[in-house]
């Protein structure tokens, strides 16, 4: 069993939870949701990890499931499709446009849905690039990593 204990400036929540990956999951939205709280912080206590202790979602070593179907999905498409409206049909990053400079278009989330899956419908989150500027941002982001 781990015990977690949730603390921000309102309030202080124990859990215990049977799981490690649970307790990461729980700390994880935690800290998340609680970002702007310079106080929000987590501890977690258990066998074979002794206390840990988070201020920091980033530093949790949980990473959230995406919805990998959300890029099937229609509410998507139609995002998509407001972006590429929006920025008239061109790259964001270089200027082109697949009518003057044969390229084709991508609908990049600004802040990847792995960090912010709530951002991933959010048309102020998508901007539009060509293949080779979104191929250049994703393989830099990469690297940082």
């Amino acid at each position: 069993m781990f015990n977690v204990t949730l603390i921000n400036k309102e309030k202080r929540k124990v859990k215990a939870l049977k799981t490690l990956k649970g307790a990461y999951k729980g700390i994880y939205e935690f800290l998340k949701m609680h970002q702007a709280d310079r106080q929000a912080h987590a501890i977690l206590t258990g066998p074979g990890i002794g206390t840990k202790s988070f201020s920091n979602y980033e530093s949790v070593p949980y990473t959230p499931k995406l919805k990998k179907d959300f890029l099937l999905s229609s509410t998507w498409r139609e995002l998509r499709l407001q972006a590429l409206e929006r920025d008239e049909q061109r790259c964001q990053i270089c200027g082109k446009t697949p009518q003057d400079d044969k390229v084709s278009l991508d609908v990049h989330h600004i802040i990847e849905r792995s960090i912010r899956p709530d951002l991933e419908a959010e048309i102020s989150n998508l901007q539009t690039l060509c293949k080779q500027c979104h191929q250049a941002l994703t393989n830099r982001f990469n690297k940082q990593r």
